[in-house]
């Protein structure tokens, strides 16, 4: 479900070759010498219509109070006639749902009520300044036929 993010060395000198790999050390292992770009220009893989109806559980709090947060998951669903609270650029589906259920968290109270997902980030993050669309609240969903996105409601 995640997806499998190149590792290079961040070349900040218009000298550097096309192509920076990155070091190794003696006992086998690699390390990186600059920051990632991650990259936005992709359609991320999405495990519909699998995920249809399965319960995901967000726990955040590590210790004590630790609070958990469970959504629903419609595949080829957007709740795209609410204004969204915000729109963040993720990797998965589930990272969407710790958005959401993190502003909860650090809220204090559910005021982030469901999620909208788009795997196809090269078309969407462009126009839309992120994938994962955060809802106040939720009323019908939208049907699409693909399954490039997801809409996952909190469970109350």
């Amino acid at each position: 479900m995640f997806a499998k993010p190149e590792t290079r060395r961040a070349c900040l000198s218009s000298a550097c070759p096309s192509s920076s790999l990155p070091d190794s050390n003696p006992n086998g292992t690699t390390t990186s010498t600059g920051a990632f770009e991650a990259p936005t220009n992709v359609v991320l893989k999405l495990d519909c219509p699998n995920l249809n109806n399965t319960k995901q559980t967000i726990t955040l709090g590590g210790g004590s109070p630790a609070k958990s947060w469970t959504f629903t998951p419609y595949c080829s669903a957007d709740y795209n006639a609410v204004t969204d609270i915000g729109a963040v650029v993720v990797y998965s589906f589930r990272d969407c749902l710790q958005a959401c259920a993190s502003m909860n968290f650090n809220a204090g109270k559910n005021v982030c009520l469901g999620v909208e997902f788009n795997a196809d980030m090269k078309n969407i993050v462009p126009g839309n300044y992120g994938n994962c669309f955060l809802k106040p609240k939720l009323g019908a969903p939208n049907v699409y036929g693909k399954n490039l996105n997801v809409g996952g409601a909190l469970d109350t």
